[in-house]
């Protein structure tokens, strides 16, 4: 049975992260916050978060005693948003290790989990139309879409990982996974070819000097 949810669609916000958690302290169901713009989000260690004209923001918070939060969890809503963009844009994004969404090479959006004992928030940020986009980051749309698009990609995200429970499909992630077979480089000097995901969401690479696993960080192709 699918875990019921209160959805909040808002105009502009400081950070969906930021409401999502303020609506769960009065809230006794997990509140999925959407937002057409973010003036102070971000992104995966910190980061900044390049929003497109048209973009989407949602942040799905919850309690820990909702569902179990495992290592994978991230990439499992990875693995839901590329499920909700293929079943309402009838798109099909890549998913580029550990959590970006790819369309055609070109980053389009990302997922960022945040935790601690009281609550859980995941964010998923995608571009939905941009015309003119930094190189190497790109949008779903070719015009921008009706605002009735991102919040039900949204909610197709949000009610698959409350439904399922954060279940990790190891095997869906890795056919759908973009850095397999690539060759990367990562800090401090690593060097090697990506060829799968272990059952903890690890990148197992293989270098010069054998095998290693890689559990975050950034790697570049």
């Amino acid at each position: 049975m699918a875990t019921p949810y209160v959805t909040i669609v808002l105009d502009e916000v400081t950070s969906t992260q930021d409401v999502a958690t303020a609506e769960l302290r009065g809230s006794d169901q997990p509140v999925l916050i959407v937002a057409s713009r973010q003036t102070a989000g971000r992104g995966r260690s910190g980061n900044d978060w390049w929003q497109a004209p048209c973009a989407l923001a949602a942040s799905l918070a919850f309690s820990p005693e909702t569902l179990e939060v495992k290592g994978t969890f991230s990439l499992t809503v990875g693995l839901a948003v590329r499920a909700a963009v293929a079943g309402v844009a009838h798109l099909h994004v890549d998913l580029k290790w550990p959590n970006d969404l790819e369309l055609d090479g070109r980053k389009v959006g990302g997922v960022l989990v945040e935790r601690d004992e009281e609550r859980v928030v995941v964010g998923c940020g995608v571009n939905l139309w941009w015309p003119e986009p930094p190189p190497g980051t790109g949008a779903l749309f070719d015009d921008p879409p009706e605002l009735a698009v991102g919040v039900a990609i949204s909610e197709a995200w949000a009610g698959d990982v409350l439904q399922s429970a954060g279940a990790w499909d190891r095997d869906a992630y890795m056919a759908a996974c973009s850095t397999l077979g690539a060759e990367l480089t990562w800090d401090p000097a690593g060097r090697g070819t990506a060829t799968a995901v272990d059952e903890r969401g690890g990148l197992v690479v293989t270098t010069a000097q054998g095998t290693t696993i890689l559990r975050s960080g950034e790697v570049r192709t």
